[in-house]
């Protein structure tokens, strides 16, 4: 009984020195009802909000209107006339680009897109574009060596000469016919083939031949054998003449 007499009075002192002295925290005289419990530490923490030690998050979700305004390409439309001649093209309509014009409905989740819906939507149709491509036929005479011949188009051409010995050759033409002067090798979306052309220095050939590197404004003239032809690449008037 003596031995717990010193402990109850250090306890009862130091009840009477707590009751009696407002609590320190920081540095700081708090009053002694702003002490209490922190769960983190289990300890006694003074004057310190308990939400304020927790994580702050915040999130938010709005909506918007957002109108976007895309371009619709025109078609382009060839059609034959013959009101105008072989060789002209004339654009009788020009083309105008289209809109679509459409109105969505944006949704963002903390600043992010998640979502957009179309709620409206507007077209202007484009307008197309025409071109005449002439056909008709205006006849004219050129004189030449051999006399005068009769053409209604000509075009400014790369000609190169070729004969049935060349590499990848088989020695016929691509319609069956032998390679050899007066056959040559036209691209047949320019020239169609089977149509006769007079080129100057050279005369007149018939379009009996295709060739992998004839493409566009090129032909190449036929003989039998290259070594003893006269021709050098040029450019050149091909005429073209009535059958």
């Amino acid at each position: 009984m003596k031995k717990t007499i010193p402990y109850i009075a250090f306890g009862a002192l130091f009840l009477a020195l707590v009751l009696k002295h407002p609590f320190i925290s920081n540095g700081e005289v708090m009053p002694e009802n702003m002490a209490r419990l922190d769960e983190s530490t289990y300890g006694l923490v003074l004057g310190v909000s308990n939400s304020s030690r927790l994580p702050q998050t915040s999130t938010s979700f709005d909506v918007t209107t957002d109108v976007v305004v895309s371009e619709v390409d025109y078609e382009t439309q060839r059609f034959d006339t013959d009101e105008y001649f072989m060789g002209e093209e004339v654009v009788v309509q020009q083309g105008l680009i289209g809109t679509l014009t459409q109105t969505f409905k944006v949704y963002r989740w903390d600043g992010v897109e998640v979502d957009r819906k179309v709620v409206g939507s507007e077209k202007q149709d484009p307008i197309t574009k025409r071109v005449a491509v002439g056909t008709k036929r205006s006849y004219q005479t050129l004189d030449t060596p051999s006399g005068p011949i009769t053409y209604y188009l000509s075009y400014n051409m790369w000609a190169t000469s070729y004969d049935g010995n060349c590499k990848g050759c088989t020695g016929k033409t691509y319609t069956g016919t032998l390679v050899t002067h007066g056959v040559c090798a036209v691209d047949p979306r320019v020239i169609p083939l089977y149509q006769k052309v007079y080129i100057p220095g050279y005369g007149i050939c018939t379009a009996l031949d295709i060739g992998s590197a004839i493409k566009g404004n090129k032909i190449d003239v036929g003989f039998e054998d290259v070594k003893s032809g006269w021709w050098s690449s040029r450019w050149t008037q091909v005429y073209i003449i009535e059958d």
